[in-house]
């Protein structure tokens, strides 16, 4: 009895996919349905499996069938055979890195753990706060916010507006 394998891609044009016989189906888009079906009864999860695949991946249906995989059986292998997405890093550790590397910059001849008790002594003083706290409303009253929200530390450049939209735009391309 044929299962259903994992293929792992090599990069952006030979992608992740489940294959079984000769027919295969990209990883994301089981990922997506497998999202789907997350905690609905066995009768909704073979409707949604079926509805959300058999439109543009019928070979694999063919396939399944004759290998002899009920729609259940192949929901289970794909939900086992599916990698685990590793989460991304903590908010507070890209914070951290931040300050890492502005200490590293800021302070030499210094170790770690010096150039930490620094800075802690630093930001501890009750006028550093004020100051932070002024230095940021004076940016935002010179230079205003960006569409995402931030303050802007330095004045906008009108001839690099239209660069960062075709940037996005050929992302979103490829």
């Amino acid at each position: 009895m044929t299962t259903i394998k994992y293929q792992k891609g090599a990069g952006k044009t030979d992608r992740a996919a489940f294959v079984c016989g000769k027919a295969s189906i990209p990883a994301a888009m089981i990922s997506r349905v497998l999202k789907a079906i997350e905690g609905k009864s066995d009768s909704v999860r073979t409707r949604t499996f079926i509805a959300k695949l058999a439109p543009k991946h019928g070979d694999f249906f063919d396939a399944m069938e004759k290998a002899g995989i009920s729609d259940q059986e192949a929901i289970k292998q794909l939900a086992e055979l599916a990698p685990v997405k590793e989460k991304a890093a903590p908010r507070i550790t890209k914070e951290a890195s931040a300050v890492a590397k502005m200490l590293c910059r800021k302070y030499a001849n210094k170790t770690p753990d010096e150039m930490f008790a620094s800075f802690v002594e630093t930001v501890s003083r009750p006028e550093f706060k004020a100051l932070v706290v002024e230095l940021a409303a004076v940016s935002e009253k010179k230079f205003g916010r960006n569409p995402l929200g931030r303050i802007r530390v330095r004045p906008e450049r009108k001839d690099l507006v239209g660069n960062a939209a075709k940037a996005r735009a050929g992302r979103k391309k490829k």
